[in-house]
């Protein structure tokens, strides 16, 4: 008996304008039923260039530009759902974030479908867009099935060519907190935060960070060991900084609430 627990199957995109599409009925969105909206506006080819800010922005085979207002309206959800939606996703390892003109005013997001080449095969060996050699994230893919459905050729993965801002974080953590600067990001340090980038992909997010830890004198070191918040104590895992932006460290908490144990105990790097 044929195992159907695996395997995938298509759906055309003319659902999005069919009756039975969640859209039309102007209701809220299921989580499944917002997860395939994703996947059906991402893009199959390379978007034809758009200019922002001065540059010229061609969103990829896979990605699709988002705001959180947008998907509010879209999915139904307060723009606090939708957050914590995308924030599951991108836990799962479902899709990734990318922060694109955090300081402009028309600034929005580039969400990447993670695994969408596996499970959409499509396209020939190049990007099929005619303005690929203009691509200011350098998209062009080699990808394609045999007729046995095994992949063949090699794979880029764009997140390659996505910049994490290094420099930024790091000219930002040693203005905002510059009792404990640091001189460089060292390969050790671009792993960690590579890795909280793709939790929190907007600089403006760990600028805030930043201004907390320099607020709070606990951090600064006004506490039973004279112990001091570090760079790399900040990027060390995913639960310090949560903890730093929900304010555990903060004047206004008692310190006696924050163990010592609990700075220690999640501090093993040193970049």
């Amino acid at each position: 008996m044929e195992d159907k627990t695996f395997g995938h199957f298509s759906i055309s995109r003319k659902l999005k304008d069919s009756w039975l599409h969640p859209s039309q009925e102007g209701r809220k969105f299921t989580k499944y039923e917002a997860w395939i909206w994703l996947i059906e506006n991402a893009r199959f080819a390379c978007s034809e260039p758009r200019l922002v800010s001065e540059k010229l922005i061609i969103i990829p085979r896979g990605y699709l530009t988002i705001t959180i207002d947008l998907l509010s309206n879209v999915f139904k959800w307060n723009e606090r759902t939708v957050e914590k939606f995308l924030q599951l996703l991108q836990k799962d390892n479902m899709i990734n974030r990318y922060k694109i003109n955090p300081k402009s005013k028309r600034s929005y997001t580039l969400l990447k479908v993670n695994n969408y080449n596996d499970y959409q095969p499509e396209i020939t060996e190049q990007c099929t867009s005619k303005y690929k050699t203009k691509c200011a994230l350098n998209c062009v893919l080699k990808y394609r099935l045999n007729k046995n459905g095994n992949k063949k050729g090699n794979k880029k993965d764009n997140d390659n060519f996505i910049d994490i801002p290094f420099k930024e974080i790091k000219n930002s953590f040693n203005e905002i907190c510059s009792d404990i600067q640091i001189k460089d990001i060292t390969p050790k340090r671009k792993t960690k935060v590579a890795t909280r980038w793709k939790e929190q992909p907007d600089l403006n997010y760990w600028i805030e960070i930043f201004k907390k830890v320099q607020d709070s004198d606990f951090l600064k070191g006004k506490n039973d060991r004279n112990w001091k918040c570090s760079f790399d104590w900040i990027f060390e895992n995913d639960t310090n900084y949560i903890k730093i932006d929900e304010g555990k460290y903060s004047n206004k908490n008692d310190r006696k609430e924050v163990k010592e144990d609990d700075i220690t105990a999640q501090y093993n790097f040193h970049g």
